[in-house]
């Protein structure tokens, strides 16, 4: 996902927190103490440029993982602009992560609507919206853009369609599909960067009636970290499965599970990803 911002004075906080890559998890390394520093500055914002304060505020939650602060900043800076485009995709974004698909996908029509023109941000949704299999979304996005999908959109629509097609073809319905692509970005997030992309590999399998997700990590070999993440990645993975699950399936979990048999998703290591401005690709 790309991190829209306008063009505020906090150069010093983009420039830290949304770059691509892994994030650095240790509360008191240098980048611990370089958040504790800034979000002091970005307080002393809060009156005079309250924008500045809350965006700043909201990209430093998404770093620290916690969504709920980072809804609540971004919506603010969303409501205070009148819902500009730039707010609209920031707040819209951390909705989608956090599972709110409805609530974003309203948000994202009212931007592109305001925005119909604009490549970037028809991208920036498209590319959200096709892994999900939102279809009909999709649809409507491109009825209000009027903008021509170019190749990699249509190919990414063609798989959209074909995953879409064959979970039919195997009863699993979209809505546990999109629960665990959820959990997938959340637990990708968790350890990268939120303007981090990946590669992604489906298959589809009819003789044994398996779809399957492989998502590859930006790390390569050459990464000292790199399968000590993966196995952190995965672990996280099955744990936040298994507490979603009771949360979100309680009452139909046997019917969750035998679903679940029918899909398999895992983190792999792209050993082809070179480091930085590399395209990224969903496959």
């Amino acid at each position: 996902m790309q991190l829209l911002l306008a063009n505020t004075k906090l150069e010093e906080v983009i420039y830290f927190f949304t770059h691509r890559g892994l994030k650095d998890q240790n509360a008191f390394g240098e980048m611990g103490k370089r958040k504790a520093i800034l979000r002091k500055s970005l307080e002393a914002l809060s009156t005079r440029e309250a924008f500045d304060c809350y965006t700043g505020k909201g990209i430093l939650s998404i770093y620290e993982n916690d969504l709920r602060s980072a809804i609540s900043h971004f919506k603010y800076a969303y409501n205070m602009t009148n819902h500009s485009v730039s707010s609209s995709m920031n707040y819209a974004n951390v909705l989608m992560l956090n599972g709110e698909h409805t609530s974003a996908i309203e948000i994202y029509m009212a931007a592109i609507s305001n925005a119909q023109n604009d490549k970037q941000v028809f991208s920036d949704i498209f590319k959200t919206l096709c892994p999900y299999g939102y279809l009909k979304e999709v649809e409507q996005l491109r009825e209000i853009a009027s903008i021509e999908l170019n190749d990699e959109q249509e190919r990414l629509l063609k798989i959209a369609n074909k995953t879409s097609k064959f979970l039919s073809e195997i009863s699993v319905p979209l809505e546990i599909f999109r629960f665990y692509r959820t959990l997938m970005d959340t637990v990708f997030y968790k350890y990268f960067t939120f303007t981090s992309d990946y590669r992604e590999e489906t298959q589809c399998d009819l003789s044994r009636s398996q779809f399957s997700t492989t998502i590859y990590l930006p790390l390569n070999e050459s990464d000292e970290s790199a399968e000590f993440v993966l196995g952190q990645m995965n672990d996280d993975f099955q744990d936040l499965i298994l507490t979603k699950r009771r949360e979100c399936y309680s009452e139909t979990l046997s019917e969750f599970r035998k679903v679940s048999e029918r899909l398999n998703y895992y983190f792999g290591l792209d050993y082809s990803y070179k480091h930085e401005n590399d395209n990224q690709q969903v496959a």
